[in-house]
């Protein structure tokens, strides 16, 4: 009779076992859905609880069936660009604004003026790095003047990372703010997606071509989206139709590039502090082209200075070809055309020759015609 109570308790310990087996398996599963999973992905993101709350409220609608018109893989794409963001991830600057002043200044070529507004505007937002309003400026000058370079060499001197976005490409205002998520081919705009590429929340971005917005009313203004971005009554809770949820962007740098300020929204303008650019005088341009160019050219292309080398009639004689316009650029074009030639000379003299014969090639105002 022992033995039989045993047996009975035996069975009913092992049925109890296999139950509790059963239902921890039933809870793993549960717990490993591709929803869950998605969730735990979240948990040590940095993004804030507001933006974790509108990820669990999509799958909660998914998981349930109310939302029909949505899919997890479109959930899992609205996920990532969530993580993608960098929610409050910044960049100290460590450079004292002396450094910052050498370093601008070893750069450039008769720019002095214009690094050192440049600095004081760099200086107030060193100040309030705890709580910048951002900072937003606006280069205006001709084509080829340095606009866009100098604003590059800022966020290189600063040890922040940069994007560019071509505003001459906003032909509405979802260009900029985005494509909500239950329309085909939506993604975030390019102030979201410009964000993650640098993954840093105080960036520098530059605007370029602000004078060429298109403005295609029907979907929204391009400027008045701009106007959303820049404003620093509004862009510390910017919102893109994407996401649909506020971001920050009251740290970021922004620089606004123009050829012509005529071109640019007067309302908008009003939000940037504008520096002009003069156009290069002669000697401006033969003093950047012998500096910076001609050194950042052999660098490039690897050529030593001892083996190459132009004289100042040369410079001058290119200079002298493109003085119709105003920038550098056409010059660094030329000078770019000139080392094909060179690299071309170069190669063919280490393939047809032999020994360790010295090999030189001078420019000079005589011959730097069969270079260009």
């Amino acid at each position: 009779m022992a033995n039989e109570n045993n047996d009975n308790e035996i069975s009913v310990e092992n049925v109890l076992r296999e139950q509790a087996r059963i239902q921890a398996e039933e809870a793993k599963k549960i717990k490993e859905t591709p929803f869950n999973k998605l969730r735990e992905k979240i948990l040590n993101s940095p993004m804030p609880p507001y933006a974790r709350n509108k990820i669990d409220e999509i799958l909660d609608r998914l998981e349930t069936g109310i939302q029909t018109d949505y899919n997890f893989e479109r959930a899992v794409e609205y996920t990532d660009w969530l993580m993608k963001y960098p929610w409050n991830i910044t960049r100290p600057i460590n450079k004292t604004i002396k450094e910052i002043e050498i370093q601008l200044k070893s750069t450039f070529y008769g720019r002095n003026e214009i690094i050192e507004e440049i600095l004081n505007y760099v200086s107030l937002y060193k100040l309030n790095q705890e709580s910048p309003h951002g900072l937003k400026l606006c280069f205006v000058g001709s084509p080829g003047t340095g606009k866009t370079y100098i604003a590059k060499k800022i966020a290189e001197s600063l040890n922040f990372d940069f994007t560019v976005a071509s505003m001459g490409g906003a032909a509405d205002a979802s260009w900029l703010k985005g494509i909500p998520r239950h329309y085909s081919g939506s993604q975030p705009g390019r102030i979201i997606r410009g964000m993650c590429e640098t993954q840093h929340s105080n960036c520098i971005f530059i605007l370029d071509e602000i004078d060429k917005i298109g403005e295609n009313h029907s979907h929204g203004s391009p400027s008045d989206a701009l106007l959303e971005v820049i404003d620093p009554d509004n862009n510390e809770s910017f919102e893109d139709q994407y996401l649909e949820i506020a971001v920050d962007l009251s740290k970021v740098i922004f620089i606004g590039i123009a050829n012509n300020i005529q071109f640019v929204n007067s309302v908008l303008l009003d939000r940037f502090q504008i520096i002009y650019f003069n156009d290069y005088s002669f000697e401006d341009k033969v003093q950047i082209s012998k500096a910076f160019l001609w050194n950042e050219l052999l660098a490039k292309y690897h050529m030593d200075k001892k083996i190459v080398s132009i004289t100042d009639a040369a410079i001058r004689k290119i200079i002298k070809k493109y003085e119709i316009y105003s920038g550098i650029r056409e010059v660094k074009r030329a000078l770019e055309r000139v080392f094909t030639k060179l690299a071309r000379k170069i190669v063919d003299h280490k393939e047809t020759q032999t020994g360790n014969k010295a090999y030189k090639i001078r420019l000079t105002a005589k011959n730097i015609n069969d270079y260009l």
